[in-house]
């Protein structure tokens, strides 16, 4: 039977998976067994469909579409809404580190994996003698397992959130534990063999960055300068390296070539080397989604047939969104198939304005055009999530681009070296000092500030908005039809129209926010601080809504909205306010509740620490006096008036 699905087009399919996903990740919940039945219904009328509506091809495809929407939608809502937390518990058990956080003297944050229950956890490890462990370290742990407790603070990342979407849903606190690491998997080989070299130090964490994809050791000032100067994309195992990778291996297998079908089997050879360096990296999704692509492109240059690259885009999608939902929302899988799809897009476009006669301008021009195409693509994006544009990508771009390619294929050859004990010193040499010229000129291009714009603020709406104004701009040349022209101004004036309602909103707010030990109070366009070095946590909160910082500091008592605040940073031993107020708790704060709290006390909000015998005393003291208790340790006090 000649399904539609065979003649459609994988674009779309993946279009409307995408959607189902979308729906799924909103509050929208379906019955099992109502699930259960729409799809064997789906499953069954496809083909009942197919039959009865021969010639009807539009009305077929929308029926298809739709289908694989309802079918995405079911089949993820429950993956993305089990998302089963545990409660306060202690185990014992074997745990794979898969992901390194900050670390301080003390302890270590990262996501570890059970070994035997497959779940992730946020995980402390106290460090013993300044011993950091690596990604891909086995240990053996007595451990405390707690639900997770996230400060989520308005226009600040949304560490939760990211958390959540790395299935990652309780907190573990590692007490005792014993290294079982397999220091032979060839992952760690390589790590061993890179930190065992005479590189410097700067050099091991940039190779380690660009082979294996672990930029923990990458020093936070070239990390900063990167990003300042709209090259991170460098430092991120994707496309860029699997396409350099791709050109070595195909240059080297040049010799299969000879056999009979030689180029397929050089092919099959290149895409199983691909997906074993996949492995070997852990299998990140940037990685996966250039693996997925240049295999398709590989086979299909093997097999001698026209590879369309908007296709392979959608089947790698298509793949990575059913291995894992989440990788929707994932900041990297957006920009990097984004970029992608504007350079494929763009560039030829963009290439009919100027062809250059010689070699070295039009390999500069095209390096030019190149990233423009894939920073316009990016751009809703990047502003949304960064909150920062760089107006030197381009120079930054031209300048490192050809510097990493370079550096990259050094990396090969000399992790190739090492792997069988040899080290040159003219190499250890070449390649320090190439990576000191990449550190020296991220570094200053980063230093030009006025090219770098900060604290830009878009929500949801806007992203989509911008996207239908880049898009339409782009279908305008290509066509030259002015209804896209239309649409365009259209996206602006609604762009516009979203601002000014966000402000005449922000005009009307009183609001009442409290983090930690920091206190704002918004009153419209002002916001009012408790801290002599502004507001830090809602710094962002701030600028995305266009507040301005009033000249006064909150003093210990405050009166806001018809209510009085007192917060106690120190000891008191009586209360001498004499209106109905709410009493902040602080850190530092070791009042008897007792001796503070009188007839005219409303509530108390505690902000001090989690685990001590002052939050007991107030929680208890505040239940038998009747008082209204809040408790947001590591958590938001947010009230609107």
């Amino acid at each position: 039977m000649n399904f539609v699905i065979v003649k459609f087009p994988i674009i779309l399919i993946s279009i409307a998976y995408s959607l189902g996903i979308l729906l799924s990740n909103s509050k929208l919940e379906i019955n099992d067994n109502l699930s259960i039945a729409l799809v064997s219904f789906i499953l069954i009328s496809l083909p009942i469909i197919e039959k009865l509506l021969k010639g009807r091809n539009k009305f077929k495809t929308f029926l298809l579409l739709a289908s694989v929407f309802v079918i995405s939608f079911i089949f993820n809502s429950s993956r993305i809404h089990n998302h089963n937390p545990v409660g306060t518990s202690t185990i014992k058990t074997e745990i794979t580190i898969s992901r390194l956080f900050n670390s301080y003297p003390n302890y270590q944050n990262c996501i570890a994996k059970d070994v035997y229950t497959s779940r992730k956890y946020l995980t402390v490890i106290p460090i013993v003698d300044s011993n950091n462990y690596k990604i891909g370290t086995k240990l053996f742990v007595k451990a405390k397992i707690e639900p997770l407790n996230g400060l989520v603070i308005p226009n600040n990342f949304n560490f939760s959130q990211y958390l959540e979407r790395k299935n990652v849903n309780s907190k573990m606190l590692v007490g005792n534990y014993i290294e079982t690491t397999n220091k032979h998997s060839i992952s760690r080989t390589i790590e061993d063999k890179i930190d065992e070299s005479r590189l410097s130090e700067s050099s091991k964490s940039l190779m380690k960055a660009l082979v294996l994809g672990r930029k923990d050791g990458v020093s936070d000032k070239l990390m900063a300068s990167f990003s300042d100067s709209g090259i991170m994309h460098l430092l991120a195992l994707s496309g860029l390296h699997i396409g350099i990778l791709t050109i070595i291996l195909t240059f080297l297998l040049r010799p299969l070539k000879l056999l009979k079908r030689g180029k397929l089997i050089r092919s099959i050879v290149v895409v199983g080397l691909l997906w074993y360096y996949s492995y070997i990296t852990g299998f990140s999704s940037s990685i996966i989604r250039a693996t997925i692509m240049f295999s398709i492109i590989v086979i299909g240059n093997g097999l001698r047939r026209e590879v369309n690259i908007f296709n392979s885009l959608a089947i790698a999608a298509l793949v990575l969104l059913i291995i894992n939902p989440y990788y929707l929302f994932d900041v990297g899988f957006q920009l990097g198939f984004s970029a992608v799809i504007g350079i494929v897009w763009l560039f030829p476009m963009f290439a009919k304005l100027w062809r250059p006669k010689y070699k070295v301008v039009k390999y500069i021009w095209s390096l030019l055009l190149v990233s423009i195409s894939a920073q316009i693509a990016t751009f809703p994006f990047t502003i949304f999530y960064f909150h920062k544009f760089s107006g030197l990508f381009f120079v930054a771009n031209i300048i490192e681009i050809p510097l990493i390619t370079v550096l990259l294929a050094l990396s090969y050859l000399v992790i190739s070296l090492l792997m069988f004990g040899i080290e040159f010193d003219f190499l250890v040499f070449g390649y320090d000092k190439l990576v000191s010229i990449i550190e020296w000129v991220s570094i200053e291009i980063s230093r030009m500030k006025s090219f770098i714009f900060y604290d830009i603020f878009i929500d949801k709406l806007e992203i989509v908005l911008l996207f239908f104004l880049i898009i339409s701009i782009t279908v305008f040349f290509q066509s030259k039809k002015v209804k896209y022209l239309y649409i365009g101004l259209i996206s602006v004036i609604s762009i516009q129209i979203s601002v000014f309602i966000q402000k005449l909103e922000t005009s009307k707010n009183n609001v009442l926010m409290m983090a930690k030990n920091e206190i704002i109070l918004q009153k419209g366009n002002k916001y009012t601080t408790n801290t002599n070095e502004g507001a830090k946590l809602f710094y962002n909160y701030a600028k995305a809504n266009k507040l301005k910082q009033s000249d006064s500091i909150l003093d210990n008592v405050f009166y806001f909205n018809d209510n009085y605040y007192w917060k106690i940073d120190k000891n008191f031993k009586y209360n001498p306010i004499l209106y109905p107020h709410t009493i902040i708790v602080g850190r530092k704060s070791k009042s008897n509740p007792e001796m503070i709290v009188n007839d005219k006390t409303q509530s108390v909000i505690y902000s001090g620490y989690e685990n001590s015998s002052s939050k007991s005393r107030w929680e208890y003291f505040c239940s038998r006096k009747n008082i209204k208790f809040d408790d947001v340790n590591n958590m938001l006090y947010y009230r609107k008036y």
